[in-house]
Order: C-alpha cells, then structure tokens, then sequence
C-alpha cells in the first residue's frame, strides 16, 4: 500500500514499489514474456479491457513497461519520476541520490548549472542528467585505476578475476 508522499512537486510524488516475494514468479513470466517478442507493432502486448477490448501498447509505454518489469524481476524498488524541464534542489537531490545540501553545494561551486527564480535555485533536468553521467564515468575510471593498481601490487590472485569484477561493476553502473 503507497503511504505519505515524500516530497510536493511532481517528481516523486509516491513511495517505490517493491515487488511482493510471491509475485516475483508472475514478473519473471511477463518479463520472459518481454523478451520473446518481436519489436513489430503489430505483435506487441495490449491492455485487454473487462469487455474484450483490446487496446496495443504504444511504444513508448512498452519501452517504460519492459524497464519496469526488468527491475522487478530483479527485486528493486521502482520508482516513476516526470520528466520536469526544471526541478527544484530537493527535486534534483533525490534523483541524484545525495542530500539537497551537498547538491547546493556542488550547484554554488558551478560543477552543476542553474538559474534563480527569485530567491531560489531552478536546476534543468538535462544538467542534473549530464552531471550524473559525467560522475558515473568518474567513478568507473577510479574503479579501473584502483583495480590496475591493485593489480600491479599483486593484489588479485589472476588479472582475469580483477578484469570480470571491473566488467560486473561497469554492468552495474549502466552505459557510460
């Protein structure tokens, strides 16, 4: 059951959802469901109404559905945030995962761009999408220097064991 909102605005405006244990089952089935359809329009899912109606899938809530479905599977929490042209700190805080202070703080050093709508900072959502993957590709190219240095230190057993957890992290990651 969704309880309080966490923050006003639009951007996160309901608690994640987690999937129940007993409904993993049901989400593996629709993502294996996902995975063996064609991408032609024509054969994509449909809502089905209580009277038969069928209704297909537009693309663009396929594509959202299928990423849905693939978090579930995996146990995670989802959560669905609009697409704001312009967020408020709190706002652009909690899609980056930090506290609203540090992001000010990183927004007052010019790292992150923003404008003043009066007294407060409007921040657009492309910024807050660039910086996040400029920080990710930071984090990555430490990860492999560590994982060279501690290599060259002889600090793994085999170079192939350092290279297939640096390949697990970078999945983790995401794309850079």
């Amino acid at each position: 059951m969704m309880s309080h909102s966490r923050t006003t605005g639009s951007v996160l405006d309901r608690e994640p959802v987690r999937p129940a244990e007993a409904e993993l089952p049901v989400i593996c089935e629709i993502a294996d469901f996902f995975i063996t359809q064609i991408d032609e329009a024509a054969r994509r899912p449909a809502l089905l109404g209580p009277n038969g109606e069928r209704i297909p899938l537009p693309d663009s809530l396929y594509r959202v559905l299928r990423q849905v479905v693939e978090h579930l599977k995996r146990g995670e929490s989802v959560s669905i945030v609009h697409a704001a042209e312009e967020l408020t700190t709190q706002q652009a805080a909690d899609l980056l995962n930090m506290s609203r202070p540090y992001l000010v703080r990183l927004v007052d050093r010019g790292e992150i761009p923003h404008h003043r709508v009066g007294t407060h900072r409007r921040i657009r959502r492309e910024d807050i999408e660039t910086y996040r993957g400029q920080r990710d590709s930071r984090r990555r190219a430490s990860l492999r220097a560590m994982v060279h240095e501690a290599e060259e230190l002889g600090l793994y057993d085999t170079p192939e064991a350092a290279a297939c957890e640096l390949v697990a992290a970078d999945k983790a990651e995401g794309p850079s």
